[in-house]
């Protein structure tokens, strides 16, 4: 297979790469990495990436495989177990064949690309990768930094199509449930909203029985992948073409182009509004805050300027006290005066509790018949009561 024309006997033999990938169930690592190195060659000519494909599909069903990948991922891990030059040798041909196959063919479409290296993850091909990075091998290096890159690349394309401005690549493929959240924001004001939605309710009346359950979520899953990776020159994936369907001719007959047209504009126009509505909401809450904010600044104000015109006139009520104590110590009428302080500070609100001057309050009235004591005596001989007024102006009289 070194020349075109060995090359192209191969491919007219119908069943020669078959026989060529059983040969990845040998012991010897040279063997494996010649037939990794073959199909790493054969993807990248025209017509040969089916025929791999075909031939990997072959060895996981003839070896009782569950991935058909799942030999060459694992000559790739146990080359990693040593260092000598031909489990070097296997190591550069496991990558460069898991590179071919995904870029090659119809790997110039991004669908197919991450079909296939959705198949490696499972695998673990990533978590591997991380494990032999450090190896001391320039080739394998460079074909890991291929993969990774071309990853990289592929992801950020995909994700992209949805509607996905919080969560990062790696935080939606380590998590399906954040996956499945981003899926719904992306096709919830959408047209695809309701045929989603109706997909995931007819999932939901799947059997219970585990078994029957998981079949059937088999063939969902494969209807799903042909329906994806399906091109106008048919299904490049073998594993994929579940049943005979034209997915093209099928689109047309379901759906009429300016319909699709109408709804889609209508929906929208529906999440532009929904969006200019979010927004003015969000200014409404802010303006809110901020008038919240500030009324409380004045009521907090107000507080504090009343508190001090209580402390000033309970102060100003002390002193008047005081001041009322002095005035009128030796008045009769002090306690009246008190009493009615009293009451204008409890009308107030006021705690103020004067008490009567004097220490108590006034003597009871005389009994009937009593007088106030006898009259003062007269004055000695020789005294006045004091000088006399003086004389009257001319013209008056008394």
């Amino acid at each position: 297979m070194n020349n075109k024309i060995g090359l192209s006997a191969v491919l007219d033999y119908e069943s020669s790469l078959n026989i060529i990938a059983m040969s990845l169930r040998s012991p010897s690592p040279r063997t494996k990495a010649l037939v990794l190195e073959i199909f790493g060659a054969v993807c990248l000519i025209p017509g040969g990436h089916r025929c791999v494909l075909e031939a990997m599909d072959a060895l996981a069903d003839e070896a009782g495989l569950r991935f058909r990948f799942e030999s060459a991922v694992y000559a790739l891990w146990q080359s990693c177990q040593g260092m000598s030059p031909i489990e070097k040798e296997l190591q550069v041909a496991s990558m460069s064949f898991i590179n071919a196959v995904i870029c090659g063919g119809p790997g110039v479409n991004l669908e197919f690309r991450m079909h296939l290296r959705y198949e490696f993850l499972d695998l673990g091909l990533l978590q591997l990768i991380d494990k032999i990075g450090f190896l001391e091998n320039e080739l394998l290096q460079t074909q890991i930094d291929v993969w990774i890159a071309g990853l990289e690349a592929d992801e950020e394309e995909t994700f992209g199509k949805i509607d996905n401005d919080v969560l990062t690549v790696e935080e939606i493929l380590e998590d399906p449930e954040e996956l499945y959240n981003a899926l719904t924001r992306s096709m919830k004001l959408s047209s695809c909203w309701q045929p989603f939605s109706s997909m995931l309710r007819h999932i939901l009346l799947l059997p219970a029985n585990p078994f029957q359950r998981m079949k059937l979520m088999f063939i969902i899953e494969k209807v799903v992948q042909q329906i994806v990776l399906q091109k106008d020159d048919g299904d490049p994936d073998p594993a994929a073409a579940l049943m005979n369907l034209d997915i093209r001719e099928m689109v047309a007959e379901l759906l009429d182009t300016d319909k699709v047209r109408d709804q889609e504009e209508k929906y929208r126009r529906q999440l532009d509004k929904s969006k200019r509505l979010e927004k003015e909401l969000d200014s409404s809450k802010n303006t809110l805050e901020i008038e919240k904010k500030k009324l409380e600044t004045v009521h907090s104000e107000e507080i504090k300027d009343l508190k001090l015109k209580l402390n000033d006139a309970t102060k100003n009520t002390k002193e008047l006290e005081s001041l009322l104590k002095e005035r009128f110590a030796n008045s009769t009428d002090s306690a009246e005066i008190l009493e009615h302080l009293r009451k204008l500070t409890q009308e107030s609100g006021d705690n103020f509790s004067p008490t009567p001057i004097g220490g108590g309050p006034p003597p009871p009235p005389l009994p009937p018949g009593f007088s106030a004591g006898p009259p003062p005596p007269p004055l000695p001989p020789g005294f006045s009561a004091g000088p006399p007024p003086p004389p009257l102006p001319p013209g008056f009289s008394s």
